[in-house]
């Protein structure tokens, strides 16, 4: 089940927004860019409040809600007199493991589901008079027909059904966790006990969230361990066995943290090197409160230390992987996981933000999280992503007079970054992190690699798809142009830098119109750097790159990402070529030859590279 797309009425300094991630290639990731005071916070806080009010069981938490007062949503431009409704209406795609469920729910009660559409809608409605709130409504909208047993008419399901209520209490169980963060500077507690204490809702409010922790854990390690069983009692237990038994769980509970916190490619440490260890002390029982607890301590060489005595940096870390890596592996919740995170990691150095890229990108691997984030650090922006990127503006801020903001024109857009750049050339400053990722001016001592620029995405997504996927060669970096002619800014770059860098453009009429451009423009410095198809294959002369491969496998491409589209259409058939590459999703059926056909591409890329590195 996932969210694919929210549209907001009336909530702060949103008028009415879209957000919609149908077009996103299904990418886990989705990235919110924009100026300070833009309104990326909003639509974070926005998503996060309409899941706090509409699940039924709540996600225990550390930070407190979005808004105390619903009264505080009301747009400041009219908190004079607010007549309106805050609306905040979700688009739901279910999938076919979810229909067999809702199928199994019905069946277990006496009545058979005939249909089901995929696409669900869930509104939430909070009206407002005269500035006051007044109500709060949830709509929910789904296309059904049942059939009872014992009777042969189906029947439309809507609200006046005998089941309505109950399948939405089911349904609402279904819904995809909303988990918003905005920091991870928490006051890491040196206690963590291990059941309810008598003052939680006052002195240590913090207690249960860091407990689910623990049996997250648990979770994590398998063989259905639990604090109650397997912790408490075996520390109780006057049993020498129990005693054994309870030490291997804190074993491997010491295990799973130091594999998750210090021994992955995205580790807090920049070098694996060394003694470090992530150790959950033996259950110990503290006398004043009456309740067993246990610590968890960073164990370097002969020393060890509390979570509090580490820096900020390493704090804001290990609380980072701590709360996401192990509430997806929280037992019993197969639904679908949306983390919403606020600048992650915009205080920490260059290298720790981009381990948290690898981290994202990891936690996204499967197919139970999605996160969506906000960033101002180029750091933290994978060109990868930019599919699934989104420009946030607001027409409050004039960027030209930073001093001038009115409240009376608030108004929060988000526009897919693609479409924006287009519409928007002039407006740099609301992509600019992006222009720095793909327009950086390194240092002479900062690793920039030699490169094969290609004139457009799709010959990108082709070549890296392939070779990632299936030929697996070292050290292939691509960079696409956005259409042929298009690579000026590259070239002058990398000339600018004395970096190393091959073309390859398509062998058509526009290929060779375009390696004419280049080579006017800069001068034969280019004109043994560019090569088009047929220079690599005779074969492939007036062929762009989709020409390398045959209509039945295109077709086979496209249907894999569009079962219905029998019929080659181009767009498709890139959306599919993006999309197999963005989800790391491999084809049944590979002919040996369009993998030799990519092989030979990134060959003679190699080729040529190595030719100019020893002239």
């Amino acid at each position: 089940m996932n969210y694919v797309s929210f549209i907001i009425e009336n909530f702060k300094g949103i008028q009415k927004l879209n957000l919609s991630f149908e077009k996103t290639h299904n990418s886990p990731i989705i990235l919110l860019v924009g100026l300070n005071e833009s309104g990326k916070t909003t639509i974070l806080e926005t998503l996060s409040f309409f899941f706090d009010n509409i699940k039924k069981d709540q996600e225990i938490r550390l930070t407190s809600n979005v808004v105390d007062d619903v009264h505080d949503l009301i747009p400041k431009g009219e908190k004079d007199n607010f007549n309106k409704s805050i609306l905040i209406k979700t688009h739901i795609i279910i999938s076919n493991n979810d229909k067999m469920k809702i199928s199994k729910y019905f069946s277990e009660r006496k009545y058979t589901l005939a249909k089901i559409e995929d696409n669900i809608t869930l509104t939430l409605d909070l009206k407002y008079e005269n500035s006051q709130f007044k109500m709060k409504n949830t709509f929910f909208d789904i296309n059904m027909t049942l059939k009872k047993k014992g009777e042969k008419k189906v029947k439309q399901y809507s609200d006046k059904h005998e089941m309505w209520n109950s399948f939405y209490e089911y349904f609402n169980s279904l819904l995809p966790s909303i988990i918003y963060y905005p920091n991870f500077l928490f006051n890491f507690p040196d206690k963590i006990f291990l059941s309810e204490l008598t003052n939680e809702n006052t002195v240590h409010k913090e207690q249960p969230f860091y407990r689910t922790i623990i049996q997250d854990i648990l979770d994590s390690i398998g063989n259905s361990l639990s604090i109650k069983t397997h912790l408490i009692e075996r520390f109780k237990s006057d049993k020498a066995s129990d005693g054994d038994a309870l030490e291997s769980v804190i074993n491997k509970m010491s295990e799973q943290l130091t594999k998750t916190i210090i021994q992955t490619d995205y580790s807090i440490f920049s070098l694996k090197e060394g003694n470090r260890e992530v150790l959950v002390s033996r259950p110990k029982l503290d006398t004043v409160n009456n309740n067993i607890y246990v610590e968890l301590k960073l164990k370097e060489g002969s020393n060890s230390y509390y979570i509090r005595e580490r820096s900020l940096g390493f704090k804001w870390f290990f609380s980072f992987l701590l709360f996401t890596q192990y509430r997806i592996a929280r037992q019993g919740d197969g639904n679908r996981l949306y983390f919403l995170f606020d600048e992650p990691a915009s205080n920490l150095h260059q290298t720790a933000q981009q381990r948290i890229l690898k981290a994202l990108e990891t936690m996204t691997a499967g197919e139970s999280v999605s996160i969506i984030y906000t960033t101002h650090s180029h750091h933290l922006i994978n060109p990868r992503w930019l599919e699934s990127t989104f420009i946030v503006k607001n027409s409050a801020l004039n960027y030209e007079n930073d001093t001038t903001y009115d409240t009376t024109q608030t108004n929060i857009q988000v526009e897919p970054y693609r479409k924006f750049v287009s519409k928007h050339p002039d407006q740099r400053y609301y992509y600019q992190p992006i222009l720095d990722v793909l327009e950086y001016k390194p240092s002479n001592i900062e690793f920039v690699p030699n490169i094969l620029m290609v004139e457009k995405k799709t010959d990108y997504y082709i070549i890296k798809y392939f070779n990632d996927i299936y030929i697996k060669e070292p050290d292939v970096y691509i960079l696409p142009g956005g259409g042929s002619g298009s690579l000026s800014k590259a070239i002058q770059l990398y000339l600018a830098w004395g970096r190393e860098f091959t073309i390859i453009l398509d062998s058509d009429k526009e290929g060779k119109k375009a390696k004419d451009q280049y080579i006017e423009e800069f001068g034969v410095v280019v004109k043994d750097r560019i090569f088009d198809l047929s220079s690599i294959n005779n074969e492939w002369k007036n062929n762009g790159i989709e020409k390398l491969f045959t209509q039945d496998e295109k077709i086979m491409i496209q249907t894999s990402i569009f079962p219905g589209e029998n019929k080659y259409n181009k767009k498709l058939f890139n959306s599919a070529i993006q999309e197999l590459y963005i989800t790391n999703r491999k084809l049944e059926n590979v002919n040996t030859r369009i993998l030799e056909n990519i092989k030979s591409i990134i060959i003679f890329y190699k080729s040529k590279i190595n030719q100019k590195i020893a002239d």
